[in-house]
């Protein structure tokens, strides 16, 4: 899986690369659906605001941000609003047709 992160400014880069790519890979890589993760990275009046893009294969993109005073806590944000949109993307593809009918 490839990891893309845009962080212009961020004070130590090659930390923050290596602690987003083991997050996101630890998170993502179970899916193989799942190529490329786009991430950006903004301080914004003193708050982070992180935001995730992923492209699934077969499917349209789906994009996360969050914002909070403390970047993990955006990360993890961004995170689990994905997490939503993945397991909704999961159900659509990769459940059997009987088990998305309801009624």
């Amino acid at each position: 899986m490839q990891i893309k992160i845009e962080a212009p400014g961020h004070t130590n880069q090659a930390q923050m690369q290596a602690f987003y790519e083991e997050k996101l890979l630890n998170k993502y890589k179970k899916y193989n659906f799942i190529h490329n993760v786009d991430v950006k990275v903004a301080k914004v009046s003193g708050s982070y605001e992180v935001s995730l893009q992923i492209k699934p294969e077969g499917g349209a993109t789906l994009f996360a941000k969050d914002t909070n005073r403390s970047e993990d806590s955006a990360l993890d944000g961004a995170i689990k609003r994905m997490n939503s949109q993945i397991e909704r993307f999961k159900e659509k593809h990769y459940r059997s047709s009987h088990l998305n009918k309801r009624g």
